[in-house]
């Protein structure tokens, strides 16, 4: 019985190592309790024992064009919900901009007073824009537009771009629809497999005045597919400097740089010279690069009626080839389907299948001498013939038609002079909902404005989120270590029990007979339990070693050796109580935790 008991404690212990990971305690019985948001990540801390890490950033108006922190549950009031339709659509209500959009807290350990706009509604239409500060217009300063956006829930199709609308482009922005024009699109987009970061500038034909949308020639290395799923927070940044040229940045690593000039399709510059639609190809040009030799004779010797291939004359069918039997026959074993309608289907024939009266002979079937060269051909020829191929003296190449110069060529040396922008908007399809959307900044500063302002909000989310899931579940040790004990736990019954089979004599037998069995079975499980907790307790410690250091953890009192000694005279009393019980496992594993906890002080 008592070591059954012991086994009953090594369970619990473990039970108690499979939740530690999420709720290990500072020296105090209550663990932290976390409030929930909507989008059912960690919320924040009800106590104060850690302090918010999130302070709302302040932006000088001379250093921000736009900038959007939400800094309530509230919209801002420069944010208007679009009151439209999709362009040239119908009065159905599936072409209405109706999805919702809210202002909610990100739920954020320790970011308290951090809210995000949510795209709430899902497999909807979502229309919203704002118009900036001041506009943006591009000339001499560098162009830097930065947000940061989660999905929640992933993304099955759709977007999280944002538009830059032209300037002038909308007196109301309620009117904002897939038609309104801007100047930049910017941000990820994925539907099924397909997952881009859209980088798309619209161009101004300088002859005529049409816009032309430019896009990206977005590397293959990039992997946003796994931005999009990770459900975690990232930060998209483009800057546009004065050369043309441009770097975008993910998580403010760089990700794509280029021209304007080179790396958008298609170029931003026209061809000087086109083919001339007028040209028609010459009658008389001949593109034929060989042909037959005009020249060449048929041999005297050549019979063009005779055949390069006859039947062997000195064959002679084999013995055993059963002539009348057919190669495939309709299989016997087959059946009729349950479901066959013969209506439907016709009438049914079972399939055929190799004749088995064919699969131990030489062969069945109508039997034919093979083929052999005909040698008549020896001599000459057989068979129609035709002259060899020759270069031909008359192949003037593969035709094209001429050059002229381009009449719609220009030259456009600054592609970065863009149309100005004066609002942002949010003009989106999305299957999934659950979409935050966060920290939209245009400024002209990288360095001093873009980065400070992601060191004082996307780089606490990105923190706090790694933490929170670092956190949560249990660790895949803690996950080990429970299955290697019920496994264990297992083993030793059937060790048991085998046990006592082996030493029970054959037969039956005496009851001191049975009771000599049984105590050598207990003898041997004894043992064996033994090896198998002293494993597990070795085990345990090391799940603790591999557990992260907590903030505030301090060695449980009585560690070290006086532990172990108070484990000892404990152990040793409950001895004296019951002579067969040995010293339960919790002290021990006690005394592990608080040399673990000590080794990481």
């Amino acid at each position: 019985m008592a070591n059954w008991r012991r086994i009953l404690w090594t369970l619990t212990i473990f039970a108690a190592l499979a939740v530690a990971p999420s709720h290990c305690d500072n020296g105090d019985d209550d663990a932290e309790e976390l409030s929930t948001g909507n989008s059912g990540q960690p919320g924040i801390p009800t106590t104060a024992d850690e302090p918010a890490l999130y302070e709302l950033p302040v932006v000088d108006e001379k250093d921000a064009y736009f900038f959007e922190p939400f800094a309530t549950s509230e919209l801002p009031k420069r944010w208007v919900l679009s009151q439209s339709k999709k362009d040239q659509a119908d009065k159905t209500e599936n072409e209405k901009y109706d999805g919702e959009w809210a202002v909610e807290s990100t739920n954020i350990s320790r970011m308290a007073g951090d809210f995000a706009l949510v795209l709430k509604s899902a497999a909807k239409h979502h229309g919203i824009a704002a118009k900036l500060d001041r506009p943006f217009t591009f000339s001499g300063k560098p162009f830097v537009f930065q947000y940061d956006v989660k999905f929640a829930n992933g993304q099955e199709c759709g977007g999280a771009y944002v538009k830059l609308l032209q300037k002038d482009s909308l007196n109301n922005l309620a009117d904002l629809n897939d038609k309104t024009p801007y100047t930049i699109m910017f941000g990820p987009d994925k539907c099924g497999k397909e997952a881009h970061l859209r980088f798309i500038f619209q161009h101004k034909h300088p002859k005529t005045g049409v816009f032309q949308e430019k896009h990206w020639k977005e590397p293959s290395s990039l992997k946003i597919e796994e931005l999009v799923s990770s459900k975690r927070t990232h930060l998209y940044t483009l800057v546009i400097n004065t050369d043309s040229s441009f770097h975008i940045y993910v998580d403010q690593k760089e990700v794509g740089t280029g021209s304007l000039l080179k790396d958008f399709n298609p170029p931003v510059n026209p061809v000087a010279e086109i083919e001339d639609p007028e040209d028609k190809k010459p009658q008389e040009w001949d593109e034929r690069k060989t042909i037959a030799d005009p020249f060449a004779q048929k041999p005297e010797s050549w019979d063009e009626e005779a055949p390069q291939k006859i039947a062997d004359p000195a064959a002679v069918k084999p013995d055993g080839w059963l002539e009348d039997e057919p190669e495939m026959v309709h299989d016997l074993a087959a059946t009729q389907p349950e479901d066959w309608d013969v209506e439907m289907d016709g009438e049914w024939e079972a399939p055929l299948v190799e004749n088995p009266k064919c699969k131990g002979g030489v062969g069945c079937g109508k039997w034919t001498a093979p083929l052999i060269d005909n040698p008549k051909c020896k001599s000459g020829g057989c068979g129609p013939w035709s002259a060899p191929m020759v270069d031909n003296p008359d192949y003037k190449g593969k035709w094209a038609p001429r050059k002229i110069p381009n009449p719609d060529y220009f030259e456009d040396d600054a592609p970065y002079k863009m149309t100005p922008i004066d609002a942002v908007a949010l003009e989106l399809w999305s299957i999934s909902n659950e979409v935050s959307f966060d920290n939209f900044l245009v400024t002209e500063d990288l360095m001093a404005v873009a980065d400070r302002i992601a060191t004082a909000t996307w780089k606490i989310k990105a923190q706090q989120e790694s933490a929170a899931e670092s956190e949560g579940g249990l660790s895949y040790t803690i996950i080990g270590v429970i299955v290697a004990t019920v496994v264990g736990l297992l083993g030793i019954v059937l060790a048991r029990t085998y046990f006592r089979k082996q030493n029970l004599p054959a037969g039956g037998g005496d009851s001191s007979a049975a009771a000599a069995a049984e105590k050598s079975a207990g003898q041997q499980t004894r043992k064996l339990i033994e090896k198998t907790v002293a494993a597990a307790e070795k085990t345990a410690e090391e799940a603790y070693d591999d557990l992260p250091p907590l903030e505030g953890d301090e060695p449980d009192e009585g560690s070290g050796d006086n532990a172990e000694s108070g484990a000892s005279a404990e152990s040793g009393s409950e001895v004296e109580e019951e002579e067969e019980e040995e010293a339960p496992v919790i002290p021990a594993v006690r005394t592990n935790k608080a040399k673990s906890r000590a080794r990481r002080e």
